[in-house]
This record gives structure tokens, sequence and C-alpha cells, in this order.
């Protein structure tokens, strides 16, 4: 249920900060520059980039979860 919740957040979340990182990124950049208007009309398109990255490390250093399930000995 956690999983679900945090996949949910950064999904919400990624959108937002593409767009705060794109802007930092194009910070000194001209503000009438073409690439600078490019960026960051395309920063929201990160939020994929984001959650495949999630995903990935997510599954590579979590491979149990998030809250791993305890295991129970079985008493005979």
């Amino acid at each position: 249920m956690f999983g679900g919740f945090f996949i949910w957040f950064m999904w919400i979340e990624a959108e937002p900060l593409s767009i705060a990182f794109m802007d930092l990124i194009t910070a000194g950049m001209d503000q009438t520059s073409d690439l600078r208007k490019h960026l960051l009309k395309s920063a929201p398109h990160l939020r994929l980039f984001i959650m495949g990255l999630v995903l990935l490390l997510t599954m590579r250093f979590m491979p149990k979860g998030i809250i791993p399930e305890e295991t129970r000995l079985h008493s005979v």
C-alpha cells in the first residue's frame, strides 16, 4: 500500500520538480532565448524520465519493496 502511495506521490510531484529543475538550469540564459523557451516548454515531459528513474532505482536497490515484508518462522 505504501508503494502505491509512493508512486502516486512521485507522479504528482515529478512535473513541478522537473519545471523547477529546468528553470534552475536555464537561469543563466537570456529570457528571450528560443532554446530556453523550448526547454521550459518541454520540461513537463521529464516526468516520464523521473518516473522511470525512480522505478529503476527502487527495483534495483529495494527488490523486496520499500518496506519489506517480515518473514515469520512456523512453529511445530
